[in-house]
């Protein structure tokens, strides 16, 4: 209400100031005929600066507000990886028999710009990525995503996270992962055919968090250097990565 008692204050102002200046003009010229004359040929141009201001305007705001659900996203990606994807990443890494070719691929990556996380994208698009899991890790994966469970059913719960399609198609194939764990108790009594049927689930979820960690750490390369560094020292696809900052980098 006192927004809106503001605008119409400032309507009035504007207007008072309007007719006071054209009262002046024709107090000091006396020529009402070009004063009319020319208000009516600004009036005339209203429309047309109306229609133009607000098409501007409205592209603007549109902008800003992508922009703005953009990083919110990418806020919550981060909390994804940091809290579950970069673990995940870990485990399913031991249970890929071809591990070190995806290493090599990805450890290869040096600029991490547009250009080059394009081509490694499209490279692992077409890559046909391989899952042979043992029961101890079906148990420790189980036991951690069951961990996991409530912080992965809040972030579905996010209605931001409709705006980008593959990251929720990413947390439906982790959560999926997870429900199917959970009623699992032992993996010990799983069939053959069971295994193949869970090895399948986490091939899913596994590509799909490998294609979204790159597009991860593109944006932090561009936006956050400093958050850049740290993921990177702790790349889980390097067997010799630590925390530590490298005394050559000090």
């Amino acid at each position: 209400m006192s927004k809106l008692r503001w605008q119409i204050y400032l309507a009035i102002g504007l207007l008072a100031a309007s007719a006071l200046i054209y009262g002046i003009q024709d107090i000091l010229f006396h020529d009402t005929y070009h004063a009319m004359y020319y208000l009516l040929l600004d009036l005339a141009y209203a429309p047309i600066q109306i229609l133009v201001v607000t098409l501007l305007l409205d592209k603007l705001l549109r902008m800003r507000e992508k922009q703005t659900m953009a990083r919110r996203l990418n806020m919550v990606i981060g909390v994804f990886f940091t809290e579950v994807g970069s673990n995940l990443l870990g485990y399913f890494g031991k249970m890929d028999p071809d591990i070190d070719s995806l290493r090599s691929v990805i450890l290869g990556q040096h600029e991490w710009d547009e250009t080059s996380v394009k081509t490694v994208s499209k490279l692992l698009q077409s890559k046909t990525f391989h899952i042979q899991c043992a029961t101890c890790e079906l148990d420790d994966l189980r036991l951690f995503l069951l961990k996991k469970r409530k912080f992965l059913l809040n972030l579905l719960e996010n209605q931001n996270l409709l705006e980008h399609d593959t990251f929720t198609e990413l947390l439906w194939a982790v959560f999926h992962l997870a429900e199917e764990l959970v009623h699992r108790e032992r993996a010990l009594d799983i069939t053959d055919t069971d295994k193949k049927h869970l090895e399948g689930d986490i091939k899913r979820a596994y590509k799909l968090l490998v294609l979204d960690w790159i597009q991860y750490m593109k944006h932090l390369k561009i936006h956050y250097p400093y958050l850049f560094s740290l993921a990177l020292r702790i790349n889980p696809f390097d067997p010799n990565a630590r925390w530590e900052v490298p005394p050559s980098t000090l």
